[in-house]
């Protein structure tokens, strides 16, 4: 091993160096500290930093995932399909039994605020189970392959990710050499012979690296020690404590979401870079109308001949009504013995200047004033749709971000289906809904399945709108004998915000009568073995349960149904 251990000592000094040399890190904490807004408390004077970061960050997010996403999977032939249905449940449920809609939340704040977030694929054992799973990791604390053209870390040669434990922690996980986390003890011993396992701190970096293996391609793990406690490891002493092939079912575990290519340097931009001149600009701006508001208490200079010491000390005293009793003096007037210091006005560029950089931000961030709701519609002489029109101009720059967002979400759902094919064991059931469970094993999931994301499941929904375009579709088709008036009244249901399960307002279609002398389940005049009959909503009156699941789930999901609930129509049947 080491070769190998050289290799990742190169490729970890050479991208140590690209990182320092974009300063990426320095850049990351700039950015940082705008969005908790350190550099208003560590102001000085009267100059006040205004924050901008925060709103636009947050209103962005908001508008790109509000909500849980939805996953389809597809059978790349017909033999996949149930593989699919069944990978397709799955992955809906670890979205929310493992909460991975926070991840996903966290690792879009990273893109929006940093050049880019980082989404790590793996394994998790959860309540007996092991499970695939992803985490988001700090992009601070990720390197990735300097030798490609670009910044495309899922096509280069190697990742690294850094973590912060105790040697308490990592002997516990009993995935690291005992010996070598002896080793770091022993090195420490010389420093602070008193120091435990317990509070001793290490920093480990993992690394992910293609290698040639007996002439075969694999993907090797390798994790080093950077610092014990306080003292940092020169690279030829970092010390190894785990080597072992890893999965290469998912290639590179490290999944990065980013917007703004460079085009001059290797790592991307981060969206709230592109107007930091602005945000400096409404920095002075609005300074200067703090230094205005500060010098409008003017200060009073009086002729002390003119006042008593008694009534001098009256000018100091904040109480409101005072009376100021002035000594009689010869030719001299009450004007004439106090003068206000002079106050000079605003210049109207300071105001108007402030709009135009606000304007700016708008421009290139593409967050409209009334997505932040920092002003309100106007109406009257303008426009009654001039301000939606703008909205709504802003919000079509923001699709390419949204699917820029979506392709990723979905390769990181792709490594979770591809992981739980490969290293999932034993057999998952959960309830779907009412009394319906369903189970999911290894041999259910394995085929050639696609992963998608459902389109439009994690932006927010208009409900409003949602409803006004059900209502309207309603009075197109009503009546239409060609139209299934049933399953055109549950759309209409679904879309009403208080409506929960809208099969609990439909009414069942009786079952129909048997036919005279025929088989039982028939109707009158159908060649027995004919097909069962259907209700008004599609579904087959007699037959298994699975049938009905499956036909309905193909109906409410072009209806726009979660994966989750597709079934909650047949809750009567069961």
């Amino acid at each position: 091993m080491a070769a190998l251990h050289d290799r990742l000592r190169r490729m970890f000094e050479k991208a140590e160096a690209k990182y320092k040399q974009e300063r990426v890190e320095e850049r990351m904490e700039t950015l940082a500290k705008l969005y908790d807004s350190e550099q208003q408390m560590v102001s000085t004077g009267s100059i006040i930093h205004v924050n901008k970061v925060y709103p636009r960050v947050r209103t962005a997010m908001s508008s790109m995932f509000g909500k849980r996403p939805e996953i389809v999977a597809r059978g790349r032939r017909a033999q996949d399909a149930e593989a699919a249905r069944h990978g397709e449940f799955l992955l809906n449920y670890l979205t929310r039994a493992l909460k991975l809609s926070r991840e996903i939340r966290e690792w879009l704040f990273w893109a929006r605020l940093t050049p880019y977030g980082v989404l790590k694929l793996g394994m998790r054992r959860w309540r007996g189970f092991e499970l695939p799973t992803f985490i988001t990791h700090d992009p601070r604390s990720v390197r990735v392959d300097p030798t490609t053209a670009r910044f495309r870390p899922e096509e280069g040669s190697w990742q690294a990710f850094r973590y912060r434990q105790s040697v308490a922690s990592l002997r516990g996980s009993r995935m690291y050499d005992d010996r070598a986390l002896d080793g770091l003890m022993d090195a420490l011993a010389g420093r602070d012979p008193d120091a435990t396992e317990d509070v001793v701190e290490v920093e480990i970096w993992e690394h992910y690296a293609w290698e040639q293996v007996e002439g075969k391609r694999k993907l090797m793990l390798a994790v080093s020690a950077h610092r014990i406690a306080d003292q940092a490891l020169a690279p030829d002493d970092w010390r190894w404590i785990r080597e072992e092939p890893f999965t290469d079912v998912v290639d590179l575990p490290g999944r990065f979401l980013y917007f703004i290519p460079s085009p001059r340097r290797f790592f991307p931009v981060s969206p709230i870079e592109l107007w930091m001149d602005q945000q400096r600009e409404i920095n002075a701006f609005r300074s200067q109308k703090l230094l205005h508001a500060e010098r409008s208490n003017r200060k009073r200079i009086y002729d002390v001949s003119s006042f008593s010491e008694e009534e001098r000390a009256k000018f100091e005293d904040p109480n409101p009504d005072l009376y100021i009793a002035a000594l009689p003096t010869r030719n001299q007037t009450i004007r004439d013995a106090i003068i206000e210091e002079p106050l000079t006005t605003v210049s109207p560029d300071v105001y108007t200047g402030e709009i135009e950089a606000d304007n700016t931000i708008t421009e290139i961030d593409g967050v409209g004033s009334a997505q932040l709701s920092s002003e309100m519609p106007k109406r009257g002489s303008t426009s009654a749709t001039r301000d939606a029109i703008m909205e709504h101009a802003l919000k079509l720059r923001g699709g390419d971000n949204q699917e820029i967002f979506d392709e990723a979400l979905e390769d990181a759902y792709q490594g979770l289906l591809n992981l739980a094919q490969v290293h999932f064991k034993g057999a998952l059931s959960f309830r779907l809904f009412g009394n319906m469970e369903m189970t999911i094993t290894p041999d259910a999931i394995k085929g050639d399945v696609d992963v998608i994301l459902s389109f439009g499941s994690t932006t927010p929904r208009d409900v409003e709108r949602d409803w006004d375009e059900a209502v309207e579709l309603y009075g197109l088709f009503k009546g239409d004998p060609h139209i299934d008036q049933v399953r055109l009244k549950r759309y209409v249901l679904q879309k009403r915000r208080d409506v929960k399960d809208a099969e609990h307002w439909i009414i069942p279609t009786p079952m129909p009568m048997l036919g005279l002398g025929g088989v039982p389940g028939s109707l009158p005049g159908m060649p027995p073995g004919g097909p069962p009959p259907r209700n008004g909503g599609g579904l087959p009156v007699v037959g298994n349960p699975q049938a009905a699941e499956q036909l309905l789930a193909r109906e409410q999901r072009e209806a726009g149904a979660s994966p989750l609930s597709i079934a909650a129509g047949i809750r009567n049947l069961i």
